[in-house]
């Protein structure tokens, strides 16, 4: 089985002391399983914030010229959409057709890996 998605533990996290709201984190995990794109849908701002984080402890040269790399389609469409926000540049995605998007001119110095 494989390892589970940041924003699934970022779910699981959140819900998990939901438990005393009379079996909501029991529907919350049948709709897990049961819907595999559901944990597509939640967590992103999470995400975001915490690249955000992991962008303000590179080096001042580090943030010059740095990149965001996503492995799937959520990741890349949430860092595009919110991480403006956080001053976060698009996304660099290698999902597919995402290198249909263009890699960064000048290439990234430094990249941030996700997925």
């Amino acid at each position: 089985m494989a390892e589970p998605s940041i924003a699934s533990q970022i779910v699981w996290r959140q819900l998990r002391h939901a438990d005393a709201l009379g079996g909501l984190l029991h529907n919350v995990q049948f709709a897990l399983k049961n819907n595999g794109d559901l944990r597509e849908e939640i967590g992103w701002e999470d995400l975001v914030r915490a690249l955000a984080d992991v962008r303000d402890r590179l080096t001042a040269q580090q943030k010059q010229n740095f990149g965001v790399v996503v492995g799937n389609y959520g990741e890349g469409g949430a860092i595009t959409i919110l991480g403006p926000e956080y001053h976060l540049p698009p996304a660099i995605q290698l999902t597919n057709s995402g290198w249909l998007r263009g890699y960064p001119v000048p290439p990234r110095d430094t990249l941030i890996v996700v997925g």
